[in-house]
């Protein structure tokens, strides 16, 4: 990723569709019988062509629909082996793609929030926030039935990657932060679940009584067509169109 730091977001997001998709054709190819997928599928169609030559003859109907249902299983049958090799690798790029480009870093001028959610609202009294020069503190606001302090800061310089400083007195919990323009991996949250963790790595886990301290940074949005996109929807469209064009010629059915 950071051979495309240098790009425009759209353009580094689109390369890494395309070898998103890529990546998906290969564990295909390697996990899947591409005669047997072709055979099923074929059979599955002809099943759903016999629907409209039966479509007069209610009995007979009947059979060709029992009989669709059951060609239309056995094509899924075989994707199972490849969706199960492709899935763990396709949300591990998932996972970095959002962090890349999922959102924007934080820009001069611009306010957002910083809330905290504790294991008990008794600690709110105590927790302070250091934001340093990167951002200026402009309110605060304790939600004691949710266990949650929320602070509204400001960025007044933009100097890429820094720190918040989050303390109650005997201990610093730490929480990156990214202000400035262009590419940049962006950790929305850092938490203490073990689970939410695993869409949000960047950060080690939380301990000190905190659950989560996390930034409002703004979504990401991109152009294809006109249109106005989220990361996921431009990938997804860039990623399919990849894998179609190149089946083929890669020797993969699907």
């Amino acid at each position: 990723m950071t051979a495309l730091r240098e790009l425009p977001a759209e353009i580094a997001l689109a390369i890494y569709a395309v070898l998103t998709g890529i990546v998906i054709l290969l564990l295909f190819k390697i996990s899947s019988n591409p005669a047997r997928i072709a055979a099923a599928r074929n059979k599955a169609l002809a099943r759903v062509l016999e629907l409209w030559i039966y479509r007069e003859d209610a009995v007979g109907g009947l059979f060709s629909v029992a009989r669709a249902m059951g060609g239309s299983l056995g094509y899924l049958g075989t994707m199972l082996k490849p969706a199960a090799v492709s899935i763990i690798p396709m949300l591990v790029m998932l996972v970095q793609a959002n962090a890349w480009f999922g959102f924007r870093p934080l820009q001069q001028g611009e306010s957002a929030l910083v809330s905290v959610q504790t294991e008990k609202a008794e600690t709110l009294d105590t927790l302070v926030l250091a934001s340093g020069d990167k951002l200026k503190v402009e309110a605060m606001v304790a939600v004691p039935e949710s266990n949650e302090k929320i602070w509204r800061v400001r960025v007044a310089e933009e100097r890429g990657k820094g720190r918040l400083r989050l303390t109650d007195g005997q201990s610093v919990s730490e929480k990156s932060v990214v202000t400035g323009s262009g590419l940049s991996r962006v950790s929305l949250l850092r938490t203490a679940s073990r689970w939410e963790r695993i869409l949000y790595p960047d950060e080690p886990l939380l301990s000190q009584g905190l659950q989560q301290i996390k930034i409002s940074y703004r979504p990401a949005r991109y152009n294809f067509a006109g249109l106005e996109l989220s990361w996921l929807a431009y990938l997804l469209i860039i990623s399919l169109a990849t894998g179609l064009a190149l089946k083929k010629p890669m020797g993969v059915e699907f």
